[in-house]
Order: structure tokens, then C-alpha cells, then sequence
């Protein structure tokens, strides 16, 4: 089967253990033969069967005549009017014989094709069937054999061509789009397209100098779930530390990895390289130490910067709606003195009415006297 037909069979071999699972296996059919025949009865499987057959016996005689050539040249040679019957009787001539056995006999010089008993030197002539025993068979044996390699060779055989399908097109185009594992191939990007696209990492330094690196892949977004976040916190880590080892055992490099993870309530992990721990134990289990250290005030601090801000909020909270009590009292008294205000004006309004219509009447009658 060739790549192709693999990968074509590998993109159904989901279905088919589905149907496998839930059904009886379907009887197989010949794919090669028109309308498609079971394979029991298709004329190709019978076709390769007596192939096979043949060329099995063709080697089985060849092999036999091999080893049996030396010992017909050291034995009694047989004369040019022995019969088949007297070589299948002799034992100089043992690849010749007829196997007997449940009353059934089988004569090896019927696998023989014609053309090899030609170059064999075996000549046997049909029985007439009008006599009632058949004439002796004239055989020239060559004690001096010589087996042409090409005898050796298997034939080839004829190479069978399905039928015309649309199907040819499709493995054309998956090979073309996908790889051997069936996974969509894509153009690599170079050093300065994935700078462009993923960005480089930061926090990196050499000394006193900024280390770029480039990104491989897209920054992902952080996990909000702290359980999530923590499983792959613990799935992650492992995996870095070991790559870490390798690189420090190939490369002979001093190594130090610590890490911590802030919603975390393990302790820090770290990992030290075997010749930076052979050279300066002390030095580095201080500089854990340091970052434990540092690691327990910060989250300690963060847990209580956070008790604060929640204890301030609360407290903002209740001011707030004290706040919000005392404005709508105020809010209310202060509608109260502006009806008040209003009523008071309206009030003013009336007595300088009152008050001017006295002072007309006043000079109208100081008129009158005069």
C-alpha cells in the first residue's frame, strides 16, 4: 500500500472502528474488478493464487534440481530410453520423484513450466490414447547443467490499474497540503518574521546589556481560574526543568532556576545545576534561601495589601451611604425652606400691595379737605 492510500485509509479509521464496534465486520470486495465482486469470487484473487502457485513450484524445482545435480553426475548416469517412470523409481535423481501419500500422487515435473524443462534438457512426449500402455517418454539428461540466472529471477508481473476515479485528485492535494503525521504544513517563518509576528521576550539581560529573544509562538492569555492556573503551573514546571538538565549536562553550563507561583500556597521550586552545586553549594542554597525569602513577604504582602483594600472598601462602602442618608435629608430640608422662602415672598408681595393702596387712599382724601 503506498503512502497515499495510507494516509487516505488513516483519515476513515475513525469511523471505521466506529462501525466495527457497533456491526458485523461487512464481507470484503474486490476494488480492482468492475461491479465490484467479493473477494472470494473475483477473477484477480484466483489469478495472483495460480501465480503464486506457479513460481512457488518453479523455485521448489529449481531448488531441488540444485541440489540434486551434483548426485545425478556422481551416480549411475541414466541412458536416453529411461522413462519417467524409471526416474521417478531411481534415488540417483531425488528432486524427481513422485510424492505419494492418502492415494494421491502428484509428479514434481508437472510444476515444471515448458520452457524450463526445455533448458533442463527434459523432453516428454504426450501419451496416445489409443494404445493401452503409453509409449516410453525419451528424456536426454545433461550431467553438466548450467541454470540461467534470469530462471532465478522472479517475473514480473503485471501491474494492475484501478479504475478512474476522482479520489487520485484528493490524495494529490493532501499530500501536497499535509505532511506524514497529517498535519497542515505551513510556511517557516524567519528570525525576522517571527520578531514581527510573536515579538520578543522581555526581562531577558546579559550582563548589563538587554539579551533579545525572540518569541516561538503567540503570547497566551493568563488563566483567570486559579485551580487551572496552578495545573499547569505543575505541569509546566517539570517539563522546563528537565529540558534545563539536558542543556547543563551537554553544554557543562551553571544553571539556576526559581520559581513561584503567586496564587500558589506551595513553596517555591528550584533547581541548580550539578556543577554549580559541586562548585558553590553554599552559595546557592543562599540565593534560594534569599528568594524564598522574598517570594513569602511578597505574597504575604500581597495577601495582606488585599485584606486592606477589601477592609477599606468595606469602609467606603458605609460611609458612602451615610453620606447618601444625610444628602437626602439635607436634600429635603432644603425643598422645606425653599416653600418656605417662596411663601414668605409671596407673603411681602401682599402687604406692599396693601401697603400702596393705603398711601392712595391717604392722598386722595388730603385732596378733599383742601
Amino acid at each position: 500500500m503506498s503512502p497515499a492510500q495510507m494516509r487516505k485509509t488513516s483519515r476513515h479509521s475513525t469511523s471505521a472502528l466506529a462501525t466495527a464496534a457497533t456491526s458485523a465486520r461487512a464481507p470484503r470486495r474486490c476494488r480492482k474488478c468492475p461491479n465490484k465482486p467479493l473477494k472470494s469470487t473475483c477473477g484477480c484473487s484466483k489469478r495472483r493464487n495460480v501465480v503464486l502457485n506457479t513460481e512457488s513450484g518453479l523455485a521448489s524445482g529449481l531448488s531441488l534440481s540444485l541440489s540434486t545435480s551434483s548426485a545425478v553426475s556422481t551416480t549411475t548416469p541414466l541412458n536416453a530410453a529411461s522413462t519417467t517412470e524409471d526416474i521417478h523409481a531411481s534415488s540417483a535423481v531425488e528432486g524427481l520423484v513422485s510424492l505419494q501419500g492418502g492415494g494421491n500422487s502428484w509428479d514434481v515435473l508437472q510444476g515444471f513450466p515448458a520452457n524450463v524443462q526445455e533448458h533442463l534438457g527434459i523432453h516428454q512426449e504426450p501419451a496416445e490414447p489409443h494404445h493401452s500402455l503409453p509409449p516410453p517418454n525419451t528424456i536426454a539428461i545433461n550431467h553438466d547443467i548450467v541454470i540461467d540466472p534470469a530462471l532465478l529471477v522472479d517475473e514480473q508481473r503485471p501491474v494492475s490499474v484501478p479504475e478512474v476515479t476522482g479520489i487520485e485528485h484528493e490524495d494529490e492535494d493532501y499530500d501536497r497540503d499535509y505532511n506524514d503525521v497529517g498535519k497542515k504544513i505551513g510556511k517557516r517563518l524567519t528570525l525576522t518574521e517571527k520578531a514581527a509576528r510573536y515579538g520578543l521576550v522581555n526581562g531577558i539581560m546579559r550582563g548589563n546589556t538587554v539579551y533579545r529573544v525572540v518569541r516561538q509562538n503567540d503570547k497566551r492569555r493568563p488563566i483567570l481560574d486559579a485551580s487551572s492556573a496552578t495545573t499547569r503551573y505543575n505541569r509546566e514546571i517539570p517539563l522546563i526543568i528537565s529540558r534545563a538538565e539536558r542543556m547543563a549536562l551537554e553544554t557543562d553550563a551553571y544553571v539556576l532556576i526559581l520559581a513561584q507561583q503567586a496564587t500558589g500556597s506551595s513553596a517555591s521550586i528550584h533547581f541548580a545545576s550539578e556543577r554549580l552545586r559541586r562548585e558553590a553549594f553554599g552559595e546557592s542554597a543562599a540565593l534560594v534561601n534569599k528568594f524564598q525569602s522574598l517570594m513569602t513577604q511578597l505574597v504575604t504582602a500581597k495577601r495582606s495589601t488585599m485584606l486592606a483594600l477589601t477592609q477599606n472598601l468595606e469602609a467606603s462602602e458605609r460611609a458612602r451611604a451615610q453620606v447618601e442618608e444625610q444628602l437626602v435629608e439635607r436634600e429635603s430640608v432644603v425643598a422645606f425652606t425653599e416653600a418656605e422662602l417662596a411663601a414668605s415672598r409671596r407673603a411681602n408681595q401682599a402687604l406692599l400691595l396693601e401697603l400702596e393702596a393705603l398711601r392712595s387712599s391717604a392722598a386722595g382724601g388730603s385732596q378733599q379737605s383742601d
